[in-house]
């Protein structure tokens, strides 16, 4: 299975010995998901057991370091560091026309 960081605009993958970790999203603690949802500019993101965050956007304060081998993230954590563009662009949904054809312009042509 391809980790990858759910951040806007990360493009950051697991790859073994790169130095960048992954955490997954607090599923079971609904008010910081939704934290760590707004603050990765994904609104409309739905996180599922398969979304990840990578270190990158976290602080050296955010994680506790009694384990030396590997640091663990701190209970109520929110990412915080990330390189958005300062506007957002919104793709606009393209117009597009209706064209009504009657049944008995097609049959006239045949």
């Amino acid at each position: 299975m391809l980790i990858s960081c759910s951040a806007y605009g990360c493009t950051n993958r697991f790859v073994r010995g790169i130095g960048i970790s992954f955490y997954k999203f607090p599923l079971k603690n609904n008010d910081l998901c939704q934290k760590w949802v707004v603050t990765t500019k994904g609104a409309s993101f739905i996180p599922t057991k398969y979304s990840y965050i990578c270190s990158v956007h976290f602080h050296k304060e955010d994680y506790n370091y009694e384990n030396a081998n590997k640091p663990r993230l701190k209970s109520n954590v929110v990412p915080s560091i990330f390189n958005f563009p300062e506007k957002m662009d919104c793709k606009k949904a393209i117009k597009r026309k209706h064209i009504s054809i009657n049944v008995t312009d097609i049959r006239d042509t045949q």
